[in-house]
């Protein structure tokens, strides 16, 4: 099994790391002109863009007010784990988007747990 480091938890607006650009495809939801089932079958859609946004306490276009919605770690891991959670439910076993959900899966939980992954 491979190390990740996540550092895109980190990463400012504007300034990507390699780490961050490998898991892009999780970074905004599917349009939905492309993909219009995904909101049919994915009842809690998530993204990195707004996971962070209520990480940062940003409601709609408003400046982020620096108190997150999140008011427990518990409530922080369990919103972040719709991120592959729903990756799992909507894209076939084994295929891309699977697997890179797999392993953002196993890559947070180790940060959540450890701190250091």
């Amino acid at each position: 099994m491979s190390t990740t480091s996540f550092s895109f938890i980190y990463v400012t607006d504007g300034h990507d790391s390699d780490d961050f650009a490998r898991f892009e495809p999780f970074v905004q939801l599917p349009p939905r002109k492309d993909l219009p089932d995904y909101y049919e079958i994915i009842p809690n859609p998530v993204d990195i863009k707004s996971f962070r946004k209520r990480v940062k306490g940003v409601h709609g276009k408003q400046a982020a007010t620096g108190v997150s919605e999140f008011k427990s770690w518990a409530a922080f891991e369990e919103a972040a784990s719709y991120l592959w959670k729903n990756a799992f439910h909507y894209n076939e076993d084994g295929s891309d988007i699977f697997l890179l959900a797999k392993d953002l899966q196993v890559g947070l939980t180790c940060f959540f747990t450890t701190g250091n992954c």
